[in-house]
């Protein structure tokens, strides 16, 4: 899978897809500043003021054009990538995607790109280019070198769920037992120490001796218990003591918008659609510069 992917993202085709000359056509003066990624969606509808937006804004980040124009909300990431296997030629999959057994968690998913089972033998994979292994998906394309009937083209969010249920049996056995695995002493479920262990027979035996003997017996377990309460209040004073050391001077010069880091914020929700325009209005108050800002007026 590697040896494809690096094929793919060093230089791809279609048997059946555009003329050699159709990805590198340029449309007037929009078509030369637009890059092949979002180019050929102006055949789909998408005005060339829009790619040209979305093109600025992906140079001034520094991240992919496609994602720049799906996170400006003019298209969705289901139409690009549908327009995408249309304008290549290709079959765009959606359902019934059987993972193969080769495909790995979560490697597969950052490359955009994992094999699929195939009844006949023959290898074929499922990809959600993006970035460099879209820009080469078009140099294959150029030099007319696409494996015939090996590709399938999705979307990102198609390809992860498509990943993720493969490995759905794995995840969950992650997800409850891997701390343990990694470092047993993090976890509730290693063994009680010793240490454990003796503490909990001697407040084993102390219990019914002071039950048992009325009030010298209740005054020891009240005196144990004492030194645990008093052990807990001392760790606490001296984590408080030490929190008090002055910060260090961690001032930095104002940063400007280009400047700043992309943070992406992923909000998980179910079945709570009550309250999704509350969230929505929430996070647009969020005083952080957005990934579509808008562009000076002059720039159209």
């Amino acid at each position: 899978m590697s040896q494809f992917v690096s094929t793919a993202s060093a230089s791809v085709r279609s048997s059946h897809g555009p003329r050699r000359d159709a990805s590198r056509r340029p449309a007037g003066r929009v078509g030369e500043l637009v890059p092949q990624a979002l180019r050929f969606l102006s055949a789909f509808g998408i005005s060339p003021g829009v790619l040209l937006h979305a093109t600025m804004e992906a140079r001034r980040l520094d991240v992919p054009p496609e994602r720049a124009l799906i996170a400006s909300g003019e298209v969705s990431e289901e139409f690009y990538y549908r327009a995408l296997a249309r304008h290549l030629g290709l079959h765009f999959g959606d359902r019934d995607l059987r993972i193969a057994d080769e495909a790995a968690f979560p490697q597969s998913i950052h490359a955009g790109v994992a094999p699929l089972e195939s009844p006949d033998g023959e290898p074929e994979w499922l990809f959600a280019p993006q970035g460099e292994v879209l820009s080469g998906l078009f140099e294959l394309v150029w030099r007319g070198r696409l494996p015939r009937g090996q590709i399938v083209i999705t979307s990102p969010s198609i390809l992860s769920a498509a990943v993720r249920e493969k490995f759905a049996g794995r995840l969950a056995a992650t997800a409850s037992g891997g701390l343990g695995s990694h470092d047993a002493s993090l976890s509730a479920r290693s063994p009680a120490t010793r240490l454990q262990t003796v503490a909990g027979a001697a407040f084993g035996f102390l219990l019914p001796f002071g039950l048992a003997f009325g009030g010298p017996g209740w005054a020891a377990v009240c005196a144990v218990c004492g030194v645990l309460m008093s052990g807990g209040i001392l760790l606490r004073l001296f984590a408080t003591a030490l929190a008090d050391e002055p910060a260090p001077d961690t001032r930095t010069l104002a940063l400007t918008d280009f400047e700043l880091p992309v943070y992406t914020i992923a909000v998980a929700l179910y079945r709570e659609a009550g309250v999704v325009s509350d969230l929505v209005r929430a996070l647009e108050q969020i005083d952080y510069p957005s990934i579509m800002a808008q562009l000076p007026q002059d720039i159209q």
